[in-house]
Order: structure tokens, then C-alpha cells, then sequence
């Protein structure tokens, strides 16, 4: 997937100054322009999916799905 990500100049590879071992990644500025793109759309996603549900049935959904990570954290596969 990097180097996907390399290949379309959306992030540059480089060493970390700490460790030469570690490779870092940096945005571009135009994988900076695809992270907004997206970001934008996902809002936009949200806002349709949850247009009409209140806030109390996000809460229980929310303490719902809470409750089974919960339970996958806890049970040994």
C-alpha cells in the first residue's frame, strides 16, 4: 500500500533523525489535497446515514458496540 501511495506522490518515504531503522512517511501536498477530498466525503457520508436517528439511539448504539468490543477483548480466540 505504500508503495501505491509513493507511486501516486501522495506521501514521500524518508529515515526518521532519531533511528535510521524506521522509515517515515510525509504527506504530500497532494496526498494532502486527497486526505481533505476524503474527509469531506466522509462528513458528507455521516450527515446522510445519520440524518434522522436522535441522538439517545446513537447513544445506545454506541454503548452497544462498546459492549462487544468489550466482550472480544476479553474472550481468548
Amino acid at each position: 500500500m505504500l508503495a501505491r501511495a509513493v507511486q501516486a506522490k501522495w506521501i514521500v518515504l524518508g529515515k526518521s533523525e532519531k533511528n535510521e531503522r524506521y522509515v517515515t512517511a510525509t504527506l504530500t501536498s497532494l496526498g494532502e489535497s486527497i486526505l481533505e477530498t476524503g474527509m469531506a466525503m466522509a462528513a458528507r457520508i455521516e450527515e446522510r446515514i445519520w440524518k434522522d436517528v436522535g441522538l439517545s439511539d446513537l447513544k445506545r448504539l454506541n454503548d452497544t458496540l462498546q459492549a462487544g468490543i468489550a466482550n472480544l477483548e476479553a474472550a481468548p480466540v
